[in-house]
């Protein structure tokens, strides 16, 4: 006699067989994939990117690099001056950021000095345009800022998608006051676009080498990337997130902290660069794309 739960699995066994068969005749099952998804690791991208986002409004694009990025490094000795500036490239390219090819117009500048405050004041006497359309407060406050490596951003606005911009507004219909200024023409209608982007015309790093402590080139150069090619809290804390940003947290030197690019900020840096600057959603779409890349690095499913 044959027990009922034996009898029951070898029809279904059968069944399941038969069904195998008629879905792929020559007796293969189909493949199939399956896509996981890592809600932790979802949740600390976006956290990670709300935070050293926050100096910048929502209101607008995230500031990136549009042009190709020219660095020039000065300072150093020639020796160290083109390690940090092939680090900087390799870095740079390997985020997805352009970089310039030889002779052309520098636009990142990285200057190391003992005496920041003297050496900024003493270049603007000879470029009053040096700050862009910086405001004075604004100005100040960064000459007086004494943290080992600092950066100012120039930032102007492009119109991608839209309609060119007109260089004389009574043209377009604004009146005689505002002649010389410049007006942007678009014809998309969505709150889930940007009408235009913010990106760098120029950016200034200065490094003051005597609070360094022995910090090794590399571990400079890194930093310089990540602060140069976006614009971030150099302040921000994440916990269980390294970032190579936490080397001059609150403006001193931190031996513990790591000394280059972290998984964390290599994958923020590519969703940075890697994501449409039009949508209003970019913030979004880049703690995604960094989730995507985490999750890779960590073989989780």
């Amino acid at each position: 006699m044959i027990h009922t739960g034996i009898l029951r699995r070898v029809l279904l066994g059968a069944v399941l067989a038969a069904a195998a068969a008629v879905a792929d005749p020559a007796g293969e099952l189909p493949t199939v994939t399956v896509e996981g998804r890592h809600p932790v690791i979802e949740h600390r991208a976006a956290t990670w990117v709300t935070r050293l986002l926050a100096p910048q409004s929502t209101l607008e694009s995230l500031s990136r690099w549009a042009a190709p990025i020219c660095p020039l490094v000065g300072g150093l000795s020639r020796e160290a001056g083109e390690y940090v500036l092939g680090r900087l490239t390799h870095q740079m390219q390997n985020v997805g950021a352009a970089v310039a090819g030889e002779h052309c117009d520098v636009n990142l500048f990285v200057i190391a000095t003992p005496q920041p405050e003297a050496f900024l004041r003493a270049w603007r006497r000879k470029d009053p345009r040096l700050y862009g359309d910086g405001y004075e407060p604004r100005i100040k406050r960064f000459l007086a800022d004494g943290r080992p490596v600092k950066v100012w951003r120039n930032v102007t606005h492009e119109s991608p998608g839209a309609a060119d911009s007109a260089q004389d507004i009574p043209a377009a219909g604004l009146g005689g006051n505002y002649g010389g200024a410049r007006a942007t023409q678009s014809y998309i209608a969505s709150r889930l676009t940007f009408t235009e982007v913010r990106t760098y015309a120029s950016v200034i790093a200065v490094v003051d080498p005597r609070a360094l402590n022995g910090l090794s080139l590399s571990a400079l150069a890194d930093y310089i990337v990540f602060t140069t090619l976006a614009e971030v809290d150099p302040d921000v804390h994440i916990d269980g997130a390294p970032s190579i940003l936490s080397l001059f947290s609150h403006g001193h030197y931190d031996p513990s902290a790591p000394t280059e690019l972290t998984e964390w900020d290599v994958a923020f840096l590519r969703g940075l660069y890697h994501t449409d600057p039009r949508t209003t959603l970019q913030r979004v779409d880049i703690a995604r794309n960094m989730a995507g890349q985490l999750n890779g690095a960590s073989g989780s499913p």
